[in-house]
């Protein structure tokens, strides 16, 4: 009786993630593809944008998501949401910009581009 084996990689048991579109949502984030940015819409006025072309490593990543933290409108929903929002965009942010750990630069530009997004 002979078996056969398939090899996986890492990719292989990843869940592929969909390509968001202009004017996707997360909670009260939303993406605009003209020009690169996540917006928050909030009660009472509360507006504050994402510049995703500011977001090229682990680091400016990082910078936005506590600055997000610190205001004081935002939620820990807000925040939760802005993360998933930067990993569907990148498709897995984690092997983007610090995978093993390790800093990685990244260009949503390039990467939303390549998958056929308008900018």
């Amino acid at each position: 009786m002979t078996r056969d084996f398939t090899v996986l990689t890492g990719a292989d048991l990843v869940k592929p993630v969909p390509k968001p579109k202009d004017g996707t949502k997360w909670g009260k984030w939303v993406y605009h593809a003209d020009n690169l940015t996540l917006e928050y819409q909030g009660e009472r006025g509360a507006w504050y944008e994402v510049d995703l072309e500011r977001c090229n490593d682990s680091g400016e990543i990082l910078d936005w998501l506590v600055q997000v933290l610190h205001k004081n409108w935002s939620t820990r929903a807000d925040v939760g949401d802005l993360l998933r929002a930067l990993d569907d965009l990148a498709g897995q942010l984690q092997s983007k910009v610090c995978a093993m750990g390790k800093n990685q630069r990244f260009s949503y530009a390039r990467h939303l581009s390549e998958k056929g997004e308008e900018k």
